[in-house]
């Protein structure tokens, strides 16, 4: 008899997934023909997110010219904005070092912020990058939003002046809450948003002025980018294009020393390739002694530089000026009250 014949039926077979890309793959895409160095090192008790800073077990080692640029995580969008930090990343001498991570549980304001919260919070985190040494052993720092408010002020009140430069997303030092003592050779990096909450109701005018005043007195080693456009979170284009630029010359006035000139050339490029887009429009401020700030506009109907002296300290840092300026100044506030009484 003969033997039924066997029926196959090939079922369709789902598509295979791709593979997720590494970290690595992907800061390749965004810099094809690249080979970045990228690492990403561990704090105790931290946990963290895979963007395009791939994880190693350890601070990168630091090769012959190359400088390493970490980035601190919490507030500085490294996840919903990986293509703004691309360009950082496939920079020839930089090897960018991520610590922390957006959404962990000690990224909370700590207690005396409104809803600040116990431990963990951004104090402790920032208490344990003291503990392996990272910020030390770092070239640059990056903050975001509320890693400027928190966690770089803590730094600066337990290291002072030998904290590394550092830009500053969204201007968080300089804002009013976050009482940051100013070191007086702190050598950082504003970037400030037209379009940031954290401007509120001030002008564009008030809101540069405000940071400029929360700057020590006796510091020359300050900048500020402010762009007209950028929102908190900047436009990864816009960051894309400008973090490169901030770190470079944050380097460059490191090297020069806290009596240097500021480097001018890296200033100007900042500008010049911000205003050559077009889409782009602001001010760029920077110290060129202590007290007296360069601005330079750039942008649609921008035109012209101006110098900037410093009017008065803000309260209660009279005590950081020299003593003979402050005497001066003691001097002429009481002139002028002499002068207005005896008009009136």
């Amino acid at each position: 008899q003969p033997q039924p014949q066997l029926q196959l039926q090939l079922q369709p077979q789902p598509p295979q997934a791709s593979p997720t890309p590494s970290p690595r793959e992907k800061a390749a895409a965004y810099c094809p023909g690249t080979s970045p160095g990228l690492s990403h090192s561990p704090i105790v008790g931290r946990d963290r997110g895979a963007g395009i800073i791939s994880t190693s077990t350890a601070l990168p080692h630091r090769a012959v010219g190359q400088a390493i640029i970490t980035v601190v995580a919490p507030g500085a969008g490294i996840d919903e904005n990986a293509a703004a930090y691309a360009p950082l990343v496939c920079t020839a001498g930089f090897t960018v070092n991520q610590e922390g991570r957006s959404g962990a549980t000690y990224d909370r304001y700590p207690l005396g912020w409104p809803q600040g919260s116990a431990k963990p919070n951004l104090e402790t985190f920032a208490r344990n990058l003291l503990n392996p040494r990272v910020v030390e052993q770092s070239d640059c720092l990056v903050f975001g939003s509320r890693g400027g408010q928190v966690v770089l002020p803590f730094l600066w009140r337990a290291l002072g002046d030998a904290v590394p430069p550092a830009v500053v997303i969204n201007a968080g030092c300089a804002a009013p809450h976050a009482s940051a003592d100013w070191p007086r050779q702190a050598i950082t990096f504003l970037l400030m948003g037209g379009q940031d909450y954290l401007r509120g109701s001030k002008s564009p005018e008030a809101y540069i002025a405000d940071a400029r005043r929360r700057v020590h007195a006796g510091n020359a080693t300050t900048a500020i980018l402010f762009v007209n456009e950028m929102r908190h979170t900047p436009q990864s284009d816009l960051l894309g294009e400008a973090l490169p630029c901030l770190v470079g010359a944050l380097l460059a006035w490191q090297k020069a020393g806290p009596s240097g000139r500021p480097p001018e050339a890296e200033l100007q490029r900042v500008r010049s390739i911000l205003a050559g887009s077009g889409r782009w429009s602001g001010q760029l401020l920077y110290t060129q002694r202590p007290g007296v700030w360069k601005r330079l506009r750039f942008g649609p109907g921008s035109a012209g530089t101006a110098l900037l002296q410093r009017q008065q300290p803000p309260e209660g840092c009279e005590s950081a000026l020299h003593p003979a300026t402050a005497s001066a100044l003691r001097r002429l506030q009481r002139l002028s009250v002499a002068i207005c009484g005896s008009s009136a």
